[in-house]
């Protein structure tokens, strides 16, 4: 290709600044009499935005327009006028003569050595719109015209060939110098956004731009593969789904045509749609980066994890790898069945298994407990929160330990941390605890007889003794409230306050095979609810269906409130702005968190080891209740959950066969809602702090 030395030296001229041209005088010479009437030009700076207009004007310049005049073989004459930008980017020439209908403009301000161009034949417009496509243009449009081809021809031909070069496509638009920017046409939006990209001043940091490269004058083929490879990674944040309105569509595939030619990715279409290559370009900075084909859409990158864990199998729970291009590391989550964002502690990754360990570190000298939390804000994002205790940490850790009252244990992960257990709960053992004996002085301050009884210890009086034929040994609430413990004399079924519980002649075991059963009437709609003791509490065995508003059916689905009860809307029921006194039926009430607390500790205290959890104990075991599709419960005190999910801001409904929203009446103190739930991928009835405008289910307990 030859060198056009003209339309370099245009192109320099360009880019040292509209003041760079020689001034002329507004004057005519006898030897170029005015052949064209100017009587109004209004152009328009698309460029400059408000904002930049105010800077500039308060810094005491202004947006300049210089007019530089043509003649008819569209060589520069020397005369040229100039005018101001008004706010806030319009400006207007007048009543001027000149040789010819053809003109080219520039656009300033006077603190600036560049600025932006445009071509214009006034033959055929009365106003012009100066932006970076006409910017990009006018130097080629005039070397065309001395090519002979006529203005219209040259201004289209310029634009398409800066489509073809910088696209490898071109389409049909209005011409540049008629495009206001704010176009609804979607193919224009497209161009626009796409050629936006190219910075316009070899003082980009980004991207020099050379323009007789730009202008395909440029024969070294290093230096054209150099420049189209940089702006093809450009665009590439085009090319991320996730991050794109649909409106968008149509620049993410054309972004996506332009990088597949230029990094080597080919051609997408149906014939290969959703297969995945990658980038071979080596120049390109996302070389041997994977992305899919999609028909709609072109070469596109699906989502933030794609190319980070591509390749990358299943890993074991818990595992900690290295992402492919980034920094970042991702920890495999067996319960979700995928790699998610790790968030390690000490070599742990807080994943769903480990949903509510709690860690120890120490900060400035004090101990700090981490705790695996889900996100309130994703609950796929698990994460480790410095909100945790030390009684915390002691309850997670202790969980496997047999509870032997007054019995001194190590920790089974932290041997310098000892425990005793006391009313069913381990607590830090105190210096009393590790060097005397409890039982031991409990002996001798209040010796046994031959008598059985049960009662509270003289040197303890929080904790409770038995004795049986003039033995001694650690007891508790209930064994003092029946007045003995279990032994070979006891053995058998056992009513204490709303349980049975059976003596096998050496130790306690929750009766699930004898629950304390009930039906109770609502005497406003007659409706029948069964109840259920479990341990100082009587519970509604179902959720309640009584009907007030705000409430809902899941699916507004009549038959799941029969199946489900109603999701009612917290603030709607409970709270100063509740439109019922009380919703539950006479003689039950909607449980506090003290009281939902105590059915957590209660279910703990009775069932704990790997064999058990909170959720399993809580939950149906009827397969109905989960479309047969999955067996989650073991139902072992009589509460039947089920996971009749919930209704989100949006009026969608979600959750069912995977989690219970049950309300509590307590607030805290930032005016949030309590709700209590059982999740599918976690082991506790845990308390979540939501928007009081939150549906969940309702338990009534007993009064």
């Amino acid at each position: 290709m030859k060198l056009n030395v003209l339309g370099i030296v245009l192109c320099l001229l360009a880019l040292m600044g509209c003041s760079e041209v020689s001034k002329g005088v507004n004057i005519e010479s006898e030897d170029n009499a005015p052949e064209y009437e100017l009587n109004k030009l209004v152009g328009v700076a698309s460029f400059i935005s408000s904002e930049d207009y105010n800077s500039i004007d308060r810094g005491g310049t202004k947006y300049e327009v210089t007019l530089y005049e043509l003649d008819s073989s569209a060589s520069w004459t020397g005369r040229e006028f100039t005018t101001y930008v008004t706010y806030p980017n319009v400006f207007k020439f007048e009543n001027l003569k000149l040789q010819s209908s053809n003109i080219v403009m520039c656009v300033r301000n006077k603190m600036s050595r560049s600025g932006y161009w445009s071509f214009a034949d006034l033959s055929r417009v009365d106003s012009v719109y100066v932006n970076f496509m006409t910017n990009m243009e006018y130097n080629r449009i005039l070397y065309l015209m001395k090519k002979g081809i006529p203005s219209d021809s040259a201004e289209r031909t310029a634009q398409h060939e800066i489509m073809e070069y910088m696209l490898s496509t071109s389409l049909d638009i209005k011409l540049s110098n008629q495009i206001e920017g704010n176009e609804k046409d979607a193919e224009l939006q497209a161009v626009w956004q796409m050629l936006s990209r190219i910075p316009y001043t070899r003082l980009s940091s980004q991207l020099s731009s050379d323009t007789a490269v730009f202008w395909m004058l440029e024969t070294d083929s290093a230096k054209i593969d150099t420049f189209k490879t940089k702006y093809a990674d450009m665009i590439e944040g085009n090319l991320w789904v996730k991050s794109i309105p649909k409106t968008d569509y149509l620049v993410t595939k054309l972004s996506g045509y332009v990088f597949g030619q230029t990094n080597g990715l080919g051609e997408c279409s149906d014939k290969n749609d959703g297969e995945v290559k990658k980038v071979t370009n080596p120049l390109s900075r996302y070389f041997e980066r994977p992305y899919m084909c999609s028909k709609d859409t072109g070469w596109i990158c699906p989502n933030g994890t794609f190319q980070e864990l591509y390749g990358i199998e299943k890993g074991h729970d818990g595992e900690v790898i290295k992402a492919n291009f980034t920094s970042f590391s991702y920890a495999y989550d067996s319960l979700q069945g995928k790699w998610v964002s790790a968030h390690v502690e000490q070599g742990f990754a807080c994943v769903s298994s480990r949903f509510g360990m709690v860690l120890v570190s120490e900060t400035m000298g004090k101990p700090s407990y981490l705790v695996c939390k889900v996100s309130e804000d994703n609950p796929n994002y698990l994460y480790w929160a410095a909100t945790g205790t030390e009684e915390d940490y002691i309850a997670y850790w202790s969980r496997n330990l047999k509870c032997e009252i007054g019995i001194v244990q190590k920790l089974p992960n932290d041997s310098t941390v000892e425990v005793v257990c006391v009313d069913g709960k381990f607590r830090k053992a105190t210096d009393v605890d590790k060097t005397g004996s409890v039982l031991e002085l409990e002996k001798i301050a209040n010796p046994c007889g031959e008598k059985e009884e049960v009662r509270r210890g003289k040197t303890d009086s929080t904790l409770y003794f038995y004795c049986n034929n003039g033995e001694m040994g650690y007891s508790n609430e209930m064994e003092y409230t029946l007045g003995y413990g279990c032994n070979a004399n006891h053995v058998g079924y056992h009513q204490y306050q709303n349980s049975i519980y059976y003596c096998n002649k050496f130790t306690w075991k929750y009766s699930t095979d004898s629950l304390v059963k009930g039906v109770l009437v609502d005497s406003r709609d007659n409706s029948e609810y069964k109840t259920i003791g479990i341990g100082n509490q009587v519970w509604m065995a179902e959720n309640l269906n009584y009907e007030v508003e705000p409430s809902w059916c899941y699916g507004d689905s009549l038959e799941y409130c029969e199946k489900y009860g109603r999701l009612y809307q917290w603030d709607g029921i409970l709270g100063a702005s509740a439109k019922v006194e009380n919703v539950c039926p006479e003689g039950f009430h909607v449980p506090s968190n003290k009281e939902w607390d105590e059915l957590n500790v209660f279910v703990n205290l009775w069932f704990h080891g790997n064999s058990y959890s909170a959720r399993k104990v809580l939950l149906s075991s009827d397969p109905k209740e989960f479309d047969n599709i999955v067996h989650v419960g073991d139902d072992l005190v009589g509460f039947t959950g089920i996971y009749a999910g919930h209704r989100t801001a949006n009026g969608f409904f979600t959750g069912r066969l995977t989690s219970a929203y049950f309300c509590s009446a307590d607030m805290n103190e930032e005016g949030s809602a309590y709700i209590y739930m059982l999740r599918h991928d976690e082991f506790d009835l845990t308390k979540y702090a939501q928007k009081t405008t939150s549906n969940c289910n309702v338990r009534c307990l007993k009064d």
